[in-house]
């Protein structure tokens, strides 16, 4: 499932960035590395369909994650792309608000490499699901948009 799999990791810290793209790399992941968040929204505006994922820090300089996050999440090109946060914030209200904003996952550092590359493969199995259900509805003639979930909340109690 990795394989070319195009990731763009956003981290400041450049002994994490070059760690985490090792760690990537030997995985058979393509990375791409910006060091903040304007750098990282110039690079998805420049190639909107160049990346598969998005590995975020929330803590950067200038543009936040939590903010590139919603930039993400709010462009119709790039919202599908799966935003998996890792970040040393660990407390219940930060993980929270990543998660509300549209991340995939939230890792806190330090980062367990078997379980960061185990939460990219399933983002990117799920992601790969998504676009064949997708490619499949509209060669039948139906096109579809991905879903929205909405919840109906029934008044009458069950047992």
């Amino acid at each position: 499932m990795n394989q070319n799999a195009r990731i763009l990791l956003v981290e400041d810290e450049e002994i994490i960035a070059i760690v985490i793209r090792d760690l990537l790399a030997a995985e058979g992941f393509l990375v791409t590395v910006c060091t903040n968040g304007f750098k990282a929204w110039e690079t998805l505006q420049q190639e909107p369909n160049g990346y598969d994922l998005v590995l975020l820090d929330r803590g950067l300089p200038g543009m936040d994650g939590i903010e590139l996050l919603r930039l993400i999440k709010g462009d119709r090109v790039l919202a599908a792309i799966p935003v998996i946060m890792q970040t040393a914030r660990s407390d219940k209200k930060s993980i929270q608000e990543g998660l509300g904003q549209g991340a995939y996952y939230y890792l806190t550092k330090p980062i367990q490499p078997e379980i960061l590359i185990a939460v990219i493969n399933a983002a990117l199995q799920q992601r790969h699901e998504l676009q064949e259900m997708t490619e499949a509805v509209n060669s039948a003639g139906r096109p579809f948009t991905p879903p929205y979930f909405v919840f109906a909340i029934s008044t009458r109690q069950r047992c």
